[in-house]
């Protein structure tokens, strides 16, 4: 029997909610674009009353939203010194 090497130990640690800053504005950004997607057939068939304009704005506010949230929550990298309190 060959000698196999040891499987390399795979860190334990949780991921921590900084490694997901993407995930709540993208699902904003989504469901914003899934609102705006539903609505976009009776607006583009001259059937849209005028709760479906309202509903298809809220949407587009809903996505926009979460894109400059998530362009908020972009990390950048530091540029070594904090300038916060202590």
């Amino acid at each position: 029997m060959a000698d196999q090497p040891e499987p390399a130990e795979e860190s334990a640690a949780p991921t921590t909610v900084r490694d997901r800053w993407w995930w709540s504005p993208t699902l904003n950004m989504l469901a914003g674009c899934g609102v705006v997607a539903y609505q976009w057939g009776p607006i583009t068939q001259s059937k849209a009353i005028a709760l479906t304009w309202v509903v298809a704005a809220i949407g587009a506010v809903v996505a926009v939203v979460g894109l400059v949230r998530l362009v908020r929550a972009y990390p950048r990298p530091s540029s070594g010194t904090e300038s916060g309190p202590r």
